[in-house]
């Protein structure tokens, strides 16, 4: 929707209520005693203005103006014109009030104005298959269809549009007239636009991109010097907005999703998506931190086993039916090693085991090779083998080829 609602400070307006409600209480003894309110609207205007079937008045304008009127206890009717009869008709006072009429500088000296209750956004429709005009700039030089006395009617005159301003009577009237071939575009409101031209299943007409020059700030329109009248449809409008009239009526003629009603709910929203967002950055570190952690603790625990294979070879001698390790003390981190602690490792005289990615084997003794042997380790294509002898009373480590026994 190229449609957008106007929001006063809400949670100033729920403050005042009450003291609005009593103040347009007061006045209501007297309502009986004013005039009836005479309001102007427009046949084709969707969805702002128009007449259903049976030709009543109906839109967002109408009952928007309705529901305010309610509020501040107006009696009022409402005739269904042309635009420019209604239009006029405001003017020269005939008319006391119309629902959707654009604020332009132009306009300011001939009605008043109250505050404003939407807006919307023009652009210009071509015939299908002829380049889009993206703004007032490509149009100069061109045939533009515009409805008579309309804000884009007002725009042209205003800025002084070099080129052909051709008005018409209504929206649909001008988009046949496009259809048709008769002249170059058409500038009006695009969502009024699209409406209409879907209304009246008008084809090979289509809708070009919002133009940034300019936009239709729509307000209630009051005959002018009626100070009293733009008053009271000020405190309606605050009364409906506050109360959730406005709500359900935009939803129900310009669109289906309610925005924020006020700033402090902008914010709060706002606020909870930072929230969220910080939360998840404090999970994410929370997560990498511990996974860390616990790399390092592995690492820990498995460097002693590390270092006690990599510097262990162990060699037993006789005839070795036992096998395994007689004395472990010197062999770094390994301290009083047991053949018990090895036979998960190392079973049988070729026995495999593993630890990481080393391989474990057992080699003979030279003997009848049941016993204890060399403790060799692989990694990649390098194989490393250390053999360690124990004679006489004490150990030694020998670094070489793989020795049978003790000698």
């Amino acid at each position: 929707m190229d449609a957008k609602r106007l929001w006063l400070p809400i949670p100033v307006l729920l403050a005042a209520e009450a003291l609005l409600a009593l103040f347009v209480f007061a006045i209501s003894t007297n309502a009986t005693d004013l005039p009836e309110i005479r309001a102007g609207s427009e046949l084709d205007f969707r969805p702002y203005c128009f007449t259903d079937e049976n030709g009543q008045p109906t839109g967002f304008g109408v009952e928007l103006l309705r529901a305010v009127a309610d509020k501040a206890t107006l009696r009022m009717s409402i005739s269904p014109r042309e635009w420019d009869r209604v239009w006029n008709g405001l003017v020269a006072g005939e008319i006391d009030v119309l629902p959707v009429v654009a604020r332009t500088p132009g306009r300011e000296g001939l009605v008043d104005f109250t505050l404003p209750h939407t807006e919307t956004f023009d652009a210009f429709f071509i015939r299908v298959g002829e380049p889009p005009i993206k703004d007032l700039a490509a149009a100069a030089g061109k045939e533009i269809v515009v409805l008579r006395s309309d804000a884009a009617h007002h725009q042209l005159v205003e800025r002084k549009f070099p080129g052909k301003v051709v008005p018409v009577d209504s929206i649909v009237e001008g988009l046949r007239r496009i259809a048709s071939g008769k002249h170059d575009a058409m500038l009006c409101s695009r969502l009024i636009g699209v409406l209409e031209r879907d209304q009246a299943r008008i084809a090979g007409v289509t809708d070009g991109p919002v133009i940034p020059d300019y936009k239709r700030v729509f307000s209630f329109a009051v005959r002018k010097g009626n100070t009293e009248l733009v008053e009271r449809l000020n405190q309606g409008l605050r009364l409906v907005q506050a109360d959730g009239t406005y709500d359900r009526l935009y939803r129900k003629w310009l669109g289906v999703e309610k925005p924020p009603s006020s700033a402090w709910e902008v914010y709060f929203w706002q606020a909870i998506g930072i929230l969220g967002v910080l939360v998840l950055l404090a999970v994410t570190w929370v997560v990498a931190r511990k996974a860390l952690e616990s790399d390092r603790l592995q690492s820990q625990a498995l460097t002693p086993q590390r270092r006690a294979f990599g510097a262990l070879a162990v060699c037993a001698g006789g005839r070795g039916r036992g096998g395994g390790v007689r004395d472990a003390r010197r062999a770094g981190d390994v301290g009083r090693a047991r053949p018990a602690h090895f036979h998960h490792l190392l079973p049988g005289r070729h026995g495999r085991g593993a630890v990481g990615r080393h391989r474990v084997g057992i080699a003979g003794d030279g003997g009848n090779g049941r016993g204890g042997g060399v403790l060799d380790l692989a990694a990649g294509r390098i194989r490393h083998r250390f053999a360690r002898r124990v004679c006489g009373d004490g150990p030694l480590l020998r670094h070489g080829p793989v020795h049978d026994g003790c000698r």
